[in-house]
């Protein structure tokens, strides 16, 4: 398990890990089901991590995601 998460997650089990990082089954403020992916800070490139996430910060919202 991390060290350290964004406030508001728990994490409950571990689902699997792969090359990029290992993903839990985790709770968020208590309420919300979700999965968390926490990055292997050798695997991640952080400009392109960076550029990914602003293409998904600037798609509609989906309900589920």
């Amino acid at each position: 398990m991390p060290d350290t998460l964004p406030p508001g997650y728990t994490l409950l089990q571990t689902l699997g890990a792969g090359a990029f990082g290992v993903v839990h089954k985790a709770r968020w403020k208590g309420a919300f089901e979700c999965a968390v992916k926490i990055l292997d800070g050798r695997a991640a490139h952080r400009p392109y991590l960076g550029h990914v996430l602003e293409k998904l910060q600037a798609l509609p919202n989906r309900d589920g995601l």
